[in-house]
Protein backbone atom coordinates (compact mmCIF):
# COMPACT_ATOMS: atom_id res chain seq x y z
CA UNK A 1 0.00 0.00 0.00
CA UNK A 2 2.96 1.96 0.94
CA UNK A 3 4.24 1.98 -2.80
CA UNK A 4 0.96 2.41 -4.01
CA UNK A 5 0.50 5.66 -1.87
CA UNK A 6 3.52 7.08 -3.23
CA UNK A 7 3.13 6.84 -7.20
CA UNK A 8 -0.33 8.16 -6.66
CA UNK A 9 1.54 11.08 -4.55
CA UNK A 10 3.99 11.23 -7.04
CA UNK A 11 1.24 11.36 -9.63
CA UNK A 12 -1.04 14.22 -7.54
CA UNK A 13 2.54 16.22 -7.09
CA UNK A 14 3.13 16.17 -10.87
CA UNK A 15 -0.39 17.31 -11.89
CA UNK A 16 -0.51 20.05 -9.45
CA UNK A 17 3.00 21.14 -10.42
CA UNK A 18 2.01 21.36 -13.81
CA UNK A 19 -1.36 23.00 -12.82
CA UNK A 20 0.65 25.58 -10.88
CA UNK A 21 3.28 26.15 -13.53
CA UNK A 22 0.09 26.87 -15.69
CA UNK A 23 -1.21 28.77 -13.49
CA UNK A 24 1.73 31.30 -13.34
CA UNK A 25 2.04 31.46 -16.64
CA UNK A 26 -1.57 32.57 -17.22
CA UNK A 27 -1.72 35.10 -14.53
CA UNK A 28 1.61 36.75 -15.50
CA UNK A 29 1.43 37.69 -19.19
CA UNK A 30 -2.25 36.26 -20.19
CA UNK A 31 -3.11 36.61 -23.85
CA UNK A 32 -5.86 39.50 -23.55
CA UNK A 33 -2.85 41.91 -22.08
CA UNK A 34 -0.22 40.58 -24.07
CA UNK A 35 -2.97 41.70 -27.26
CA UNK A 36 -3.37 45.06 -25.96
CA UNK A 37 0.12 46.22 -25.55
CA UNK A 38 0.55 45.06 -29.17
CA UNK A 39 -2.79 47.26 -30.01
CA UNK A 40 -1.30 49.77 -28.34
CA UNK A 41 2.17 49.94 -29.93
CA UNK A 42 0.40 49.47 -33.52
CA UNK A 43 -1.80 52.66 -32.87
CA UNK A 44 1.73 54.27 -31.58
CA UNK A 45 3.62 53.42 -34.49
CA UNK A 46 0.39 54.64 -36.89
CA UNK A 47 0.22 57.66 -35.38
CA UNK A 48 3.54 58.51 -35.81
CA UNK A 49 3.42 57.82 -39.11
CA UNK A 50 0.40 59.88 -39.59
CA UNK A 51 2.53 62.90 -38.25
CA UNK A 52 4.76 62.48 -40.50
CA UNK A 53 2.69 62.25 -43.19
CA UNK A 54 0.58 65.34 -42.17
CA UNK A 55 4.19 66.87 -41.15
CA UNK A 56 5.65 66.63 -44.59
CA UNK A 57 2.48 67.41 -46.44
CA UNK A 58 2.30 70.87 -44.78
CA UNK A 59 6.37 71.31 -45.25
CA UNK A 60 5.77 70.98 -48.77
CA UNK A 61 2.37 73.18 -48.62
CA UNK A 62 4.79 75.78 -47.11
CA UNK A 63 7.56 75.54 -49.35
CA UNK A 64 5.53 75.62 -52.43
CA UNK A 65 2.45 77.54 -51.87
CA UNK A 66 4.24 80.25 -50.14
CA UNK A 67 7.46 82.18 -50.91
CA UNK A 68 9.13 80.68 -48.29
CA UNK A 69 11.19 78.51 -50.93
CA UNK A 70 12.13 81.76 -52.76
CA UNK A 71 13.17 83.69 -50.02
CA UNK A 72 15.51 80.56 -48.65
CA UNK A 73 16.95 79.76 -52.36
CA UNK A 74 17.52 83.81 -52.85
CA UNK A 75 19.73 83.65 -49.11
CA UNK A 76 21.37 80.61 -50.24
CA UNK A 77 22.04 82.05 -53.38
CA UNK A 78 23.54 85.09 -51.83
CA UNK A 79 26.44 83.09 -50.01
CA UNK A 80 27.65 82.31 -53.44
CA UNK A 81 29.79 85.55 -55.15
CA UNK A 82 28.77 86.41 -58.46
CA UNK A 83 32.42 85.95 -58.99
CA UNK A 84 31.89 82.05 -59.04
CA UNK A 85 29.35 82.32 -61.70
CA UNK A 86 31.37 84.13 -64.07
CA UNK A 87 34.45 81.57 -63.11
CA UNK A 88 31.78 78.68 -64.26
CA UNK A 89 30.61 80.64 -67.03
CA UNK A 90 33.90 81.19 -68.43
CA UNK A 91 34.92 77.06 -68.16
CA UNK A 92 31.83 76.47 -69.68
CA UNK A 93 32.07 78.67 -72.31
CA UNK A 94 35.86 77.14 -73.43
CA UNK A 95 33.81 73.88 -74.49
CA UNK A 96 31.29 76.04 -76.96
CA UNK A 97 32.64 77.17 -80.32
CA UNK A 98 33.92 80.48 -80.71
CA UNK A 99 31.07 83.17 -81.33
CA UNK A 100 30.27 83.57 -84.63
CA UNK A 101 30.62 87.36 -86.28
CA UNK A 102 27.46 88.09 -88.49
CA UNK A 103 28.11 92.17 -90.13
CA UNK A 104 23.85 92.42 -89.87
CA UNK A 105 22.72 90.22 -86.31
CA UNK A 106 25.76 90.92 -84.37
CA UNK A 107 25.49 94.75 -84.13
CA UNK A 108 21.89 94.26 -83.56
CA UNK A 109 22.43 91.84 -80.50
CA UNK A 110 24.82 93.33 -79.15
CA UNK A 111 23.34 96.88 -78.92
CA UNK A 112 19.69 95.09 -77.43
CA UNK A 113 21.60 93.79 -74.90
CA UNK A 114 23.79 96.83 -73.86
CA UNK A 115 20.77 98.67 -73.91
CA UNK A 116 18.91 96.21 -71.68
CA UNK A 117 21.70 96.10 -69.07
CA UNK A 118 21.86 100.17 -68.56
CA UNK A 119 17.93 100.39 -68.36
CA UNK A 120 18.02 97.38 -65.78
CA UNK A 121 16.66 98.21 -62.66
CA UNK A 122 18.75 95.65 -60.90
CA UNK A 123 21.65 96.85 -59.53
CA UNK A 124 23.51 93.08 -60.26
CA UNK A 125 23.28 94.01 -63.89
CA UNK A 126 26.42 95.85 -63.65
CA UNK A 127 28.71 93.41 -61.64
CA UNK A 128 28.43 90.61 -64.47
CA UNK A 129 30.82 90.61 -67.34
CA UNK A 130 27.85 90.45 -70.53
CA UNK A 131 29.09 88.61 -73.17
CA UNK A 132 26.50 88.60 -76.25
CA UNK A 133 27.31 86.60 -79.33
CA UNK A 134 25.95 84.14 -82.32
CA UNK A 135 26.43 80.64 -81.78
CA UNK A 136 27.49 78.81 -85.11
CA UNK A 137 24.85 76.23 -85.70
CA UNK A 138 23.15 76.18 -88.07
CA UNK A 139 20.58 73.19 -86.72
CA UNK A 140 19.39 74.02 -83.28
CA UNK A 141 16.92 77.03 -83.26
CA UNK A 142 17.51 78.27 -79.38
CA UNK A 143 19.46 80.94 -77.19
CA UNK A 144 20.83 80.00 -73.82
CA UNK A 145 22.48 82.20 -71.01
CA UNK A 146 25.39 80.64 -69.46
CA UNK A 147 26.14 81.61 -65.38
CA UNK A 148 28.11 85.02 -65.26
CA UNK A 149 26.66 86.60 -68.14
CA UNK A 150 27.30 84.53 -71.97
CA UNK A 151 24.28 84.97 -73.29
CA UNK A 152 24.47 83.08 -76.72
CA UNK A 153 22.28 83.19 -80.06
CA UNK A 154 22.10 79.94 -82.38
CA UNK A 155 22.97 80.97 -85.83
CA UNK A 156 19.85 78.76 -86.97
CA UNK A 157 17.44 80.78 -84.64
CA UNK A 158 17.86 83.83 -86.46
CA UNK A 159 18.15 82.82 -90.01
CA UNK A 160 14.75 80.46 -89.86
CA UNK A 161 12.83 83.35 -87.55
CA UNK A 162 14.50 86.57 -88.80
CA UNK A 163 13.54 88.28 -85.42
CA UNK A 164 12.38 92.17 -85.35
CA UNK A 165 14.93 94.24 -82.87
CA UNK A 166 11.92 94.58 -80.52
CA UNK A 167 11.79 90.42 -80.35
CA UNK A 168 15.67 90.04 -80.09
CA UNK A 169 15.54 92.60 -77.19
CA UNK A 170 12.81 90.31 -75.95
CA UNK A 171 14.66 86.89 -76.17
CA UNK A 172 18.14 88.76 -75.14
CA UNK A 173 16.16 89.90 -71.99
CA UNK A 174 14.66 86.52 -71.20
CA UNK A 175 18.26 85.18 -71.01
CA UNK A 176 19.34 87.77 -68.78
CA UNK A 177 16.83 87.32 -66.19
CA UNK A 178 17.99 83.33 -66.37
CA UNK A 179 21.51 85.03 -65.46
CA UNK A 180 20.42 87.84 -62.72
CA UNK A 181 18.26 85.18 -61.21
CA UNK A 182 21.23 82.84 -61.45
CA UNK A 183 18.66 79.90 -62.48
CA UNK A 184 21.92 78.09 -63.26
CA UNK A 185 22.79 77.46 -60.17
Amino acid sequence: MNGMYQSRNTDENIRQQGRHTARTQNYSNPPRRRRRQDDQYNSAIIKQQLFLLFGSLLGLGVWYLTPASDYAVEFMLMQVPISADMDLGREALQQLPQKRYDKYWSPKIESAGWQLVESSRDENARLYQWDFGILPDSTTVNAFALPGGVIRVTSALLERLQPSEGELAALIGHEMGHVLHRHSQ
